[in-house]
C-alpha cells in the first residue's frame, strides 16, 4: 500500500537525518534539501509511482539521498577550471526562495536576485560561498562567466524559430528554448532586443518572467482583451508551474530593462 503524504514526509525525514546528520526540511517545510541543490517535497512525493509499496518508497528515498550526496561531493570538489564552462545564472524571487543566504548573488530589479549554478552531465547544482571562497573569485567575475556561457548557448540556438515563438494574434513573443534558462534571458538585452523590436515592431516594449522557464515579450496596446489575455497568461505561468518568479511588469529598450514609474 502506498505512502500517504504525512507519512512519505515523515519517513524522508527520518532517512535523511539518518544519512546526513540533520533535517531534510528547509524554509517553511515545503522544500527538501539536498547537497548543492533543494527540490519541492511534494514535486518529489508526485514524482513516485503511485502504486510503490513501503518499502520501495523508501529505497526510492535512499537511493536518491545518496546519489546527491555524491554529486554534492563531486561538485563541491570541482575546480574553477572545471567548471567554468558551465556556469550559468538563475533569477528568483526572495519572497519565494529563501535559501538563498549560502549563495552568492547579486541583487537584481526589486525583490529578485541573480544566483548560479553549475550545469553539466544532466545535473544541475547550485554555487554555494565556500566554492567561490575555495576558487578565488570575485561575484563580479562570477556573474560576468554565468552571462557570458548564457550568451553562448543563445547564440547558437537563437536561428531556431521554435525557440522565438510569436502568438496572440502575432503581438505577443514568447522566449521558449525549454531549457531552464529562458526566465534568465531577460538579463540578455544585447541579443534579446533586436529580434523582439523587429518582432514587435516597437523600440520599447513590455516583458515578463513569471516562472524560471518563461519569458513573455509585449507591445503597448490599446486593446483591453488583448491585455487580459496577456495578463491571464503570467497569472497562469506563475501559478500552475514549477518555479514561479514574478507576475511583475518591467520594460525593456535598447538600454536594458527597467521597472516602469506608476502612472
Amino acid at each position: 500500500m502506498p505512502l500517504s503524504y504525512h507519512n512519505f514526509v515523515k519517513k524522508l525525514r527520518e532517512i535523511y537525518l539518518e544519512i546526513h546528520g540533520e533535517d531534510a526540511i528547509i524554509g517553511e517545510g515545503d522544500r527538501l534539501k539536498l547537497i548543492g541543490a533543494n527540490l519541492s517535497i511534494k514535486d518529489f512525493y508526485k514524482s513516485i509511482d503511485a502504486e510503490c509499496s513501503v518499502d520501495e518508497y523508501e529505497n526510492f528515498i535512499r537511493e536518491l539521498f545518496i546519489e546527491k550526496s555524491n554529486i554534492g561531493r563531486e561538485v563541491s570538489s570541482i575546480s574553477f577550471d572545471e567548471a567554468k564552462n558551465n556556469i550559468y545564472p538563475r533569477i528568483y524571487n526572495t519572497n519565494i526562495f529563501k535559501q538563498y543566504v549560502h549563495l552568492p548573488y547579486s541583487e537584481w530589479m526589486d525583490e529578485n536576485i541573480i544566483t548560479y549554478v553549475i550545469d553539466s552531465n544532466d545535473t544541475t547544482s547550485s554555487i554555494d560561498l565556500v566554492m567561490i571562497e575555495k576558487w578565488r573569485i570575485s561575484l563580479d567575475y562570477l556573474h560576468e562567466i554565468a552571462i557570458k556561457n548564457l550568451e553562448e548557448i543563445t547564440k547558437i540556438d537563437m536561428d531556431d524559430k521554435n525557440n522565438i515563438i510569436l502568438n496572440i494574434n502575432n503581438c505577443v513573443v514568447n522566449i521558449s528554448f525549454k531549457d531552464s534558462y529562458d526566465s534568465a534571458r531577460i538579463l540578455l538585452t544585447n541579443l534579446i532586443y533586436p529580434q523582439a523590436s523587429t518582432l514587435l515592431k516597437s523600440a520599447e516594449f513590455n516583458c515578463a518572467i513569471p516562472n524560471r522557464d518563461a519569458f513573455i515579450l509585449w507591445a503597448d496596446t490599446q486593446n483591453s482583451g488583448l491585455t487580459s489575455a496577456i495578463q491571464n497568461m503570467i497569472d497562469r505561468s506563475y501559478k500552475d508551474l514549477s518555479y514561479p518568479i514574478s507576475t511583475r511588469v518591467f520594460r525593456m529598450n535598447r538600454d536594458g530593462v527597467y521597472i516602469p514609474t506608476p502612472p
